[in-house]
């Protein structure tokens, strides 16, 4: 990884040790999420913009659906920061403290919880992460905003990034498409807006692990226009009104 590249990224010398507790302790099976987890071009984007928007230390974060924690250790802006992080998968539980017996997440509270279900004390953190998680079908970005908006304190900073709907054609003629939950970018504001946002920035995320991959999305971006998945910060400007 490049020096430009791992700008906005920590603890890149625990990169290895990362991938390797991953790969000794996930069941069988799961091997592949190892170096999907330890891609850390995947973070680039969640890096960048926090390291823009997300100002001050010992401020409070939600991480929703966290996965074995490559946010918490790695994002730079995340580092000193008190972080509340759940995730309902039942594999990656365990990684919580093998990560706090080398040092990390010190500062992180880890709980296992459905994003449907689990429930916070209004207006109790003053940025809200959503990574890698509007893929999953079952999941709706109206119904997690209106549950979480509330927990954030006005002022506070949603992160969140959605597949993008514009390229599902695409990816399906290319044999790509996954029975994945997509978003077109203006219904995302819109929603945001409903619920009391105001969009700060809104960026393409270019993600992708090899070389031929990376290129090819550079090339759909400038070409094109077009993202695979697009990531958005917003700031809580109001409350909502709730009906009685």
């Amino acid at each position: 990884m490049s020096s430009e590249r791992a700008g906005h990224l920590a603890n890149l010398g625990y990169r290895d040790t990362y991938v390797a507790h991953l790969r000794s302790r996930l069941p069988e099976g799961w091997t592949p999420f190892s170096d999907f987890f330890g891609n850390l071009n995947r973070l680039r984007t969640l890096s960048g913009l926090l390291d823009r928007h997300l100002k001050g230390r010992g401020l409070t974060v939600l991480n929703i659906g966290c996965g074995p924690f490559a946010t918490e250790i790695f994002v730079r802006a995340l580092q000193g920061q008190q972080i509340v992080s759940f995730d309902y998968t039942a594999e990656f539980a365990p990684f919580y403290p093998v990560f706090r017996a080398d040092g990390h997440l010190t500062k992180t509270a880890f709980l296992r919880a459905d994003a449907l279900s689990v429930g916070f004390r209004p207006e109790s953190f003053d940025a809200i992460v959503i990574h890698d998680v509007l893929y999953e079908t079952g999941l709706d970005l109206d119904d997690l905003l209106e549950r979480f908006a509330p927990t954030l304190k006005p002022g506070g900073l949603v992160y969140l990034d959605a597949m993008n709907e514009s390229t599902r054609r695409l990816w399906r003629m290319l044999g790509k498409e996954k029975a994945y939950r997509r978003y077109r970018r203006e219904d995302v504001m819109a929603s945001l807006r409903r619920h009391g946002f105001e969009v700060a920035e809104w960026r393409p995320v270019f993600g992708a692990s090899g070389r031929l991959l990376r290129l090819f999305h550079a090339v759909l971006w400038h070409g094109a226009r077009l993202c695979n998945t697009f990531a958005v910060v917003a700031v809580k400007v109001r409350p909502v009104k709730t009906s009685p």
